[in-house]
């Protein structure tokens, strides 16, 4: 990927890929290397035509000289051709040390702030509810394939165990593919929006959301 016009080609969402990237440190001035999960990205934010960033849920951001689209692509999206890990230590570190990120308002940044209201179904079965959660109740999410969603890609959400989940579950399918789970979250955000409302989205997408009932 040292070729910014090189296309990123990867064969499916079967897992949570792993990210290599080059992160800086407090002065900017150095670098060192991490590897990283998707499902640790807070979110993906647009510098400027030609860069943007990843910043981590424990507040790290990552300059990356990639176009937002292509980036949002890559680690959304993937198909695994080249494996498992996208590498970004050419797009990251030295790269970009030079780049400005600007610093997003409290209330963006505030995950507790926002509001997920979502129709939540148990893995393998066709009990549903609907559920408003904040952002920080999810422990982790990722995209699980080969599931009953209308698209074979669901969201395979894991929440915090103080969170009651009326299905006797800590873990639960949002029945959507992950890169439109991403995508709404992310512009939930950047609008400022204090709910989510992924239930609605459902209702207005019957062909496209939702499961196949056993």
């Amino acid at each position: 990927m040292s070729n910014a016009d090189d296309k990123i080609s990867f064969s499916s969402l079967d897992r949570d890929i792993l990210i290599e990237a080059l992160a800086p440190q407090k002065d900017a001035s150095e670098f060192h290397a991490l590897t990283f999960r998707a499902s640790a990205i807070d979110y993906l934010m647009e510098v400027n035509e030609k860069v943007s960033a990843i910043v981590l849920r424990n507040g790290i951001t990552i300059p990356v000289v990639l176009p937002y689209q292509k980036l949002k692509q890559s680690v959304y999206a993937p198909d695994f051709k080249d494996g498992p890990i996208l590498n970004l230590l050419n797009e990251t570190g030295h790269a970009a040390k030079d780049i400005l990120v600007p610093g997003l308002s409290d209330e963006f940044n505030d995950k507790a702030g926002l509001v997920i209201r979502a129709t939540l179904r148990k893995p393998g079965t066709n009990e549903t509810v609907r559920m408003d959660f904040s952002e920080a109740a999810m422990l982790s999410y990722a995209p699980d394939s080969n599931t009953r969603s209308k698209t074979s890609h669901s969201v395979l959400v894991k929440f915090t165990p103080e969170i009651n989940v009326p299905l006797n579950t800590q873990t639960a399918h949002i029945d959507m593919p992950y890169e439109d789970f991403m995508t709404y979250l992310d512009e939930a955000k950047k609008k400022g929006l204090k709910t989510l409302d992924l239930c609605t989205t459902f209702i207005n997408n019957p062909k496209k959301y939702g499961f196949d009932p056993l």
